[in-house]
């Protein structure tokens, strides 16, 4: 038994859809298909509520009206002329009525709490939930639809609740594996219920989280994770012209490259799978037999992984320096020009770089990585480097008077986030030294 994972990327169109569908009805022994939001749905729903929180609640019920009408095209293209089943209609139109009444709420109080949001972000799988049911019904695909608030149990912290993973587990082995010996079976993830009984979801990106928690409660043969893109790539390719497939893996360098911005991976999920020793594969919906990437307890090459961020990077040695203050690009200008101008014609291990929109020098991405990237307005770049860690690396770590944090991962790769609230002057010297 396999647990398969679609996220919004790949539910954002007919075309994903029936990816879905066909991927679902070729899995050769019954699977669970856990399921996000249909693309931005989460955002554009939390986006209606702020406008509600705002007054302006004619404009929050047009943006849902939106949101619903895009779900209703998807079950309008499912439709036969001979076909009088109106439930998946039916349950869209009652989500539709129940989210203007939790708008006109939050307008009439001109507050929106995070148990708020959390029952407003809900509904995007809840929506997801209708569609994807009707079209492997439409397709004869046998499946049971169960909800993920009858099983995932969590604490009250709205927004990023953590599930009791004794009591889920529990629910898991007695709801869903007996639904499999009937079928597949289609659960959302993301979305959970508190030990008070109140909707808590799990953090954004987190239905990666809800497919794992189960593959490993059911012991199953592997966990798949859809997207559009074929495998974890060394770049994303909504903006890098040139990229290749990372083959493989560990747990631990998947765990980095996810905390530091791949968006196809979220943190959370990688323990349960880990613990459990159940590999995790992340391929395309679109091109199931294509490139894919195997995460596992065995350790993949070191490679580097670019990946978007809006904060300022400076890169050395392959380990990544952060200040999510922008102002501090003229000092660290000032510091790395000579370095900077190296790398024009190789990368030398004892240079550095900054990478910033801002900067005319965002080109050296190309020098250090090989890779070709279209950076024209988007956010920062940076890349992720799996590399070993330098004691000159760990002696800041150790000595340093300034808010920094260590991460070690799979072979000791040196991750020093540098705080904000670091002066000018700090930052300077910090850097200076591990130059040195």
């Amino acid at each position: 038994m396999n647990v398969l994972k679609f996220g919004g990327a790949v539910l954002n169109s007919i075309e994903g859809l029936s990816a879905l569908v066909s991927t679902v009805a070729a899995q050769e022994e019954h699977s669970v298909v856990v399921i996000s939001a249909f693309g931005k749905t989460t955002r554009d729903l939390l986006d209606s509520a702020e406008k509600a929180r705002e007054g302006l609640v004619d404009e929050a019920e047009a943006a849902l009206a939106e949101i619903v009408s895009w779900h209703a095209g998807f079950i309008l293209s499912l439709k036969r002329e001979s076909d009088n089943d109106n439930r998946a209609s039916d349950a869209l139109r009652a989500s539709s009525v129940r989210l203007k009444e939790i708008l006109r709420g939050i307008s009439l109080t001109g507050q929106l709490t995070k148990r708020t949001r959390d029952l407003v972000a809900s509904y995007g799988e809840s929506m997801a939930l209708f569609v994807v049911a009707e079209a492997l019904s439409k397709k004869a695909v046998s499946t049971t639809i169960l909800q993920s608030t009858d099983i995932f149990v969590t604490d009250d912290n709205h927004g990023d609740a953590k599930p009791d993973l004794q009591v889920t587990t529990e629910n898991i082995v007695e709801q869903i594996q007996p639904a499999l010996e009937r079928g597949h079976v289609l659960i959302q993830g993301f979305v959970a219920r508190s030990q008070t009984g109140q909707i808590t979801t799990m953090g954004i990106e987190s239905s990666s989280l809800t497919a794992a928690i189960i593959a490993a409660a059911l012991r199953a043969v592997s966990m798949v994770v859809f997207s559009d893109v074929e495998g974890v790539r060394t770049a994303d390719p909504a903006f890098a012209r040139t990229h290749s497939l990372v083959p493989q893996l560990s747990y631990a360098q998947a765990h980095s490259a996810a905390l530091n911005g791949v968006k196809v991976l979220h943190p959370r999920m990688l323990e349960p799978l880990k613990n459990a020793e159940i590999p995790l594969f992340v391929k395309s919906a679109f091109a199931p037999q294509g490139d894919a990437t195997r995460i596992s307890s065995q350790d993949g090459q070191h490679y580097c992984i670019a990946a978007m961020h809006e904060q300022l990077y400076i890169l050395h040695c392959g380990y990544i320096f952060r200040t999510d203050l922008p102002e501090y690009e003229e000092v660290l200008t000032t510091l790395f020009p000579d370095r900077i101008g190296l790398l024009s014609d190789t990368y030398r291990k004892d240079s550095a770089c900054i990478v910033s929109t801002r900067s005319p020098k965002a080109n050296v991405l190309e020098h250090l990585t090989g890779f070709d990237f279209v950076l024209e307005s988007k956010p920062v770049v940076t890349l992720i480097g799996i590399k070993d860690t330098l004691p000159v690396l760990r002696s800041l770590y150790e000595q340093s008077q300034v808010p920094t944090s260590f991460l070690e991962v799979g072979q000791q790769p040196g991750i020093i986030r540098i705080g904000a609230d670091m002066t000018p002057s700090q930052l300077y010297h910090t850097v200076l030294q591990i130059l040195q």
